[in-house]
């Protein structure tokens, strides 16, 4: 639950600054800050920071910062596709190349799945990331929604559709999942 809260955290001040100011550069500058402090914190808390948060943080500190040297909001709106297609990208490589499945890598040790399932769910999670980062490019450089459009879509948008399609999976793969506490009386 605290890794939520610490993920969330950044995005949502960003949200509530920008809504409070309705300036994208303000917030992203506290955004930025954030993210910075955040890492500092983690680290000297010894906490284990996975290497995906550092990524994210580490790319909202560059596009950031290229936002509010530029004054340009192309940088902090591009944020998500690089990171969503990022993923997509990633795990594709992984997969074709290094044999290797990360949705599997991730969740084997709390989820049992024959491994027909977890390729599925592999390419399905590789196609969804693909679909928000067009998604957020839509929304971000169509021209057809506004800059306070794009940031309440990146703030609840984004994470409604995430947890909308968890969940979708989570349906979609519960008659494979094989409870280790059940015993096999034949």
């Amino acid at each position: 639950m605290n890794k939520i809260i610490i993920d969330i955290f950044p995005i949502s001040v960003f949200f509530l600054s920008y809504n409070y100011t309705n300036d994208i550069y303000i917030a992203t500058k506290i955004l930025v800050l954030l993210c910075i402090l955040q890492l500092i914190f983690l680290k000297l808390q010894k906490n284990k920071t996975d290497n995906i948060m550092v990524l994210s943080t580490l790319l909202v500190i560059i596009m950031g910062t290229a936002t509010v040297v530029c004054r340009n909001d192309f940088f902090i709106k591009l944020k998500p596709t690089i990171i969503y297609l990022g993923f997509a990208i990633s795990m594709l490589i992984a997969n074709v190349f290094f044999k290797k499945n990360l949705v599997y890598i991730v969740l084997h040790k709390k989820i049992k799945l024959p491994i027909k399932v977890w390729n599925n769910l592999n390419v399905s999670w590789i196609c969804f990331f693909v679909m928000l980062s067009l998604l957020n490019s839509f929304v971000a450089f169509s021209g057809l929604f506004t800059q306070k459009t794009w940031v309440n879509f990146r703030t609840f948008g984004i994470l409604s559709i995430l947890l909308t399609y968890a969940f979708i999976q989570l349906l979609l793969i519960r008659k494979h999942i094989k409870h280790k506490y059940l015993t096999n009386k034949e």
